[in-house]
């Protein structure tokens, strides 16, 4: 026998078919597939050693690997370690088990604890033994059919949680086991009301309503599985599935080679069966059989190492292939399996992370056996509406059954051809009058099939000139038509005889014909290598239409093309460098060219589906057009669907089969599906948050979701918000699209799963995403996140308000400072009237009174005229000084003290060295720069000048200390003479008591300032004024 057909290797349950020498198929099995994913570093892993899997309730995907954990959303890897307070440990992750109440369990090698992943905190829960143990135990977590997270020291014993004192505790557990058993399982059966328990002595089975353990020394129940001799010692492993079949896995120590067996005891029958058939003949090499588990409800899987196994029927097939192919899976270690809400299997490995479909495949695939001979499939044809034959250059034609799996009774080459040019198959077509299959072969060569007669027969028609019939197709009225390399279209009229009278030549084009096409209407559609699309009645053999590139709104796209499809009565499809949409009735041609903003490359071949979408296959997968959106999906091994993977999967030719199945195919490779299972009636999961940051800093995404709204501070205003669809079916065939209310108009079709704001201002926002599938239907809800910025104070309302006030208070104030302004100088122009009226008006009056009084003596009384003269001086000299004190302290520029010590110097130097009288004056450099108002200035002036006039008529002192300084916020003024003092005590003259008084006077209306005199006959005299800052 010879393999023409294999299958995608050995991942898939069964091989799928073999031929023999003389091209007849003999075996065909059905087969299921299983087509793997494979991600790993690449992908954002952050190791490719991948130990645990869980689903959370929101359905992302937790993975424990050598690195730490990550969560998964279908697009993007996150890390949940943000240097925050009982976060997780950064080292590996062995294990993730979520009890009743939902809560995640996390092993870290010795490590246990509970995980929250809406706040990523972590909170160890320690483990309280007996008795020391050595550290060569290794732990497990393991869950009851209650749902309680319980630990295995495997070796030694079991361990329950205490919630009292938050720990692992071994008095905890339901029931009590001798150390020395060494625990390694431990499995409820809760339809029997017992557990199992498996360890190094063998199978121990507690009763829970008898509350007693029974061993294999003490049976009397005379249980099956506990007086095995078999399970007494070193068992490993022990599941019960849904169907009460008790898997057992043990270990032999006992020959010289140390061996591990499994056995199926299946409780129904009553006895062990064949079940665990194929488990050690799958596997080269050395293994362990772990673990067990169950998907698609009933298919139980082993895996552990050097082992992924399933359970149909009643044997095990294995899932491993090392041919390297990216569709398949291997590893040398599987650490855990799980199947999603959405019944994809995920596999964890120490080759990186794996998943596939749990249920019957979507697709199905053929790989051409390239061990015998080269060939290449060139065409599909379904043969009497039922069988499917496969066209090959180089082995001719392949009849399958109903399906690619099944086998046909049909052998068209039971006469042997005359050479091997029949065996260069390129295309097929079966004549619907007669039933005959025409098939086109390598130089200018016929095979025909007479089904009636079962009968073959090689033609040679003159006609093709010895060039090769690439294409053959029947119009309405069941003529055929070829076409051929060098151009020639031929056609052969329908006659019961065949001959070469039948054959006529209808055109000699100047290119390649690719593809011939009857449309509904009889027309013939000719896709060229170089001419275009030509049009042609297949009634009366005349060219109707020719399309070519650069012709105006009907213009190609080019003008080498693959193959044409009629979609419905009015629009074409046309497989070109893009694919061509032809609108007959307005003759329009439109181009689609991209997906997701990425060239498709050439359009190889065009099909359509019974939904009116396009699908066609490129060099760079197959991908379905959505003609009502006008948007392209791109269909992969994601979807259950090997679509291209290396040069020998490039699909170029293509079939619709009466069922709805599209082929394409192409070189060695065959992919046959149904389109209508690639459909999403439903509407898209509702879109989940999977990420938040403030300039760039990742805040954990679930903490914040559990509030109403997310309050930022005014300027934490640049975000960047996180979001997909968990479904990992339908990973990159969503769009979605969100809006930002308050700061977006309008909803943003996001180009990546994230959007970002910069520098937001204060206000309320609300972030809205959904997704929307590829026919048109958005998500049931939208969902949202509420968002505040608050605004800093000086943004505030209040802050408005207060400065609202502020700009009255200060309005008033501005105008209060001029009304007493205004009042100052007022006051000022009063007090300089009155100083002018007393000061000046008296003493002028004094004067004008001696000048009359010295003029009438001038010519009697010559002494008394010169004496009033003289007091005229006086009181002139005493009037400028008057005058000149007003001016002085009116005037700005003397507004600091250092102008007015300067003017109280010279003041008393005057006076005092007149009287030959020694003096000091002394001014503190921190008093030189203050600043008085005009009446202070001039209060100080007047009280110093008159404690330097007392002085001098009164003191008889040879000496006067001058000083001014700041002391406790206060100018301090000292005036000390050496002279005769006074008695305070006994009242003074008048003139003298009155001075004083004035003097304390002016003290006081200095902002409150306070005169003392301190003296006593015969002591001196020091004056002290002191004037508030």
């Amino acid at each position: 026998m010879t393999n023409f057909f294999a299958t995608i290797p050995s991942i898939f349950k069964r091989r799928i078919c073999l031929l023999a020498i003389g091209l007849v198929v003999s075996t065909i099995i059905p087969a299921q597939e299983y087509i793997f994913n494979h991600l790993t570093t690449k992908d954002g892993l952050a190791s490719n050693f991948i130990y645990c899997l869980w689903q959370d309730k929101k359905g992302f995907l937790w993975v424990g690997t050598e690195s730490g954990l990550q969560r998964y959303d279908g697009y993007n890897f996150t890390y949940p370690y943000y240097n925050a307070p009982n976060q997780i440990p950064e080292k590996p992750v062995h294990q993730i088990v979520s009890d009743k109440w939902g809560r995640m369990w996390v092993r870290q090698g010795k490590t246990i604890g509970i995980f929250n992943p809406s706040t990523f905190t972590f909170h160890v829960v320690p483990v309280h033994f007996k008795r020391p143990v050595s550290d060569v135990y290794e732990y497990e977590l393991q869950k009851d059919s209650k749902g309680n997270v319980y630990l295995i020291v495997a070796g030694y014993n079991w361990f329950y949680f205490s919630p009292a004192t938050f720990s692992m505790e071994q008095h905890a557990a339901p029931f009590q086991i001798a150390d020395s058993f060494g625990v390694r399982k431990v499995v409820d059966d809760a339809k029997n009301k017992v557990t199992w328990v498996a360890g190094s002595g063998g199978l121990a089975m507690y009763d829970w309503q008898q509350k007693k353990l029974f061993t294999h020394q003490n049976n009397p129940a005379h249980n099956v599985l506990l007086k095995d001799k078999r399970f007494t010692h070193n068992v490993t492993n022990f599941y019960i599935d849904s169907k009460r079949r008790h898997w057992i896995v043990y270990w032999d120590m006992t020959s010289k080679r140390i061996q591990q067996f499994c056995y199926c005891y299946d409780e129904t029958k009553g006895r062990f069966t064949d079940d665990t058939t194929g488990i050690a003949t799958n596997i080269k090499g050395y293994y362990e059989l772990d673990h067990f588990t169950e998907f698609a409800d009933s298919i139980v899987l082993l895996y552990g190492h050097n082992c992924l196994q399933i359970n149909e029927g009643n044997s095990f097939v294995s899932l491993r292939d090392s041919s390297g192919e990216s569709f398949t899976i291997d590893f040398s270690y599987v650490s855990d399996v799980l199947q999603d809400r959405e019944k994809l299997l995920w596999v964890a490995t120490d080759n990186g992370l794996y998943n596939t479909l749990a249920t019957n495949s979507l697709s199905n695939h053929l790989v051409l056996d390239e061990q015998k001979a080269p060939a290449s499939i060139t065409s599909v044809m379904q043969y009497a509406d039922t069988d499917i034959w496969i066209g090959t250059w180089g082995r001719g034609v392949l009849s399958l059954g109903k399906t690619i799996y099944d086998y046909s009774k049909v052998n068209i080459y039971k006469q042997k051809p005359p050479d091997t040019d029949y065996l260069g198959v390129w295309d097929m077509e079966q004549n619907h009058l007669d039933g005959k299959v025409w098939i086109g072969c390598q130089g200018g060569k016929l095979t025909l099939y007479n089904p009636s007669a079962d009968v073959t027969s090689y033609l040679q028609p003159a006609i093709f000139k010895g060039s090769t019939v690439r294409q053959v197709e029947e119009d309405k009225e069941g003529n055929m038509w070829f076409g051929c390399q060098n151009g020639l279209l031929v056609k052969w009229n329908y006659h019961k005889n065949i001959g070469d009278t039948n054959f006529i030549q209808v055109a000699k084009l100047n290119a390649i014909i690719n593809s011939l096409f009857i449309d509904k209407r009889n027309k013939l559609w000719i896709s060229t290598e170089g001419q275009g699309l030509l049009v042609y009645d297949a009634a009366t053999n005349n060219l109707e239409k020719q399309y070519l590139e650069g012709h105006g709104n009907g213009s190609l796209s080019g003008n080498h093309l693959r193959n044409v499809v009629q979609l419905n009565d009015s629009i074409y499809g046309i497989a070109g460098d893009v694919l061509n949409i032809l609108n007959i009735n307005s003759n329009e041609i439109t181009t689609t060219t991209a997906f997701s903003d990425l060239p498709l490359g050439n359009i190889l071949a065009v099909q359509t589906d019974n939904d009116g979408q396009f699908w066609v296959s490129t060099v760079s997968g197959i991908f379905k057009y959505n003609n009502y959106a006008n948007t392209y999906i791109k269909y992969t091994q994601w979807d259950g669907l090997i679509t291209i993977y290396n040069s020998k999967f490039v699909l170029e030719t293509t079939a619709k089969l009466n069922n709805g199945n599209i082929v394409f195919a192409g070189n060695q490779n065959l992919v046959s599906f149904n389109p209508a299972q690639f459909r999403m009636r439903q509407s898209p999961p509702d879109v989940s948050i999977t990420g938040f940051e403030l300039f760039n800093d990742y805040l954990p995404v679930d903490s914040l979701l559990g509030l109403k709204q997310i309050k930022l501070a005014h300027n934490e205003n640049s975000l960047t918000i996180g979001f997909a669809a968990l479904s990992f079916m339908q990973i990159r065939k969503l769009t979605y699209y969100y809006m930002l209310e308050g700061a977006d108009k309008d909803w943003i079709q996001a180009e990546q799963l994230q959007a970002t704001y910069t520098l937001l201002p204060p206000g309320s926002y609300t972030f809205k995403v959904r997704a929307q599938n590829e026919e048109g239907i958005f998500s049931d809800n939208i969902t949202t996140l509420h968002i505040v910025i608050t605004p800093s104070f000086w943004q505030s309302v209040w802050f408005y308000m207060l400065l609202a006030l502020s700009m009255a208070g200060l309005l008033y104030y501005l105008h209060h400072l001029r009304i007493q302004r205004l009042l100052h100088v007022e006051k000022v122009r009063t007090r300089l009237a009155r100083d002018l009226h007393d000061d000046m008006g008296s003493t002028l009056s004094t004067i004008n009174i001696l000048s009359n009084m010295a003029l009438k003596k001038a010519d009697t009384d010559h002494n008394t005229a010169k004496e009033y003269i003289s007091r005229i001086s006086n009181n002139s000299s005493r009037m400028m000084e008057a005058m000149d004190d007003i001016v002085w302290s009116i005037n700005p520029v003397n507004d600091n003290m250092r102008k007015v010590a300067a003017r109280m110097k010279e003041f008393a130097g005057n006076s005092l060295e007149a009287q030959d009288i020694n003096y000091t004056f002394h001014i503190d450099e921190d008093a030189k720069d203050l600043g008085f108002d005009m009446e202070t200035r001039r209060g100080i002036f007047l009280i110093f000048k008159e404690a330097i006039n007392n002085i001098l008529k009164y003191a008889k002192c040879t000496e006067v200390s001058i000083s001014m300084q700041v002391q406790k916020k206060c100018f301090v003024i000292t005036i000390a003479d050496n002279g005769v003092g006074f008695d305070p005590n006994k009242q003074v003259a008048a003139h003298r008591g009155n001075g004083l008084k004035n003097m304390q006077k002016r003290a006081e209306g200095m902002h409150g300032g306070k005169l003392s005199i301190e003296t006593a006959i015969g002591k001196g005299t020091t004056l002290v004024l002191k004037i508030p800052l």
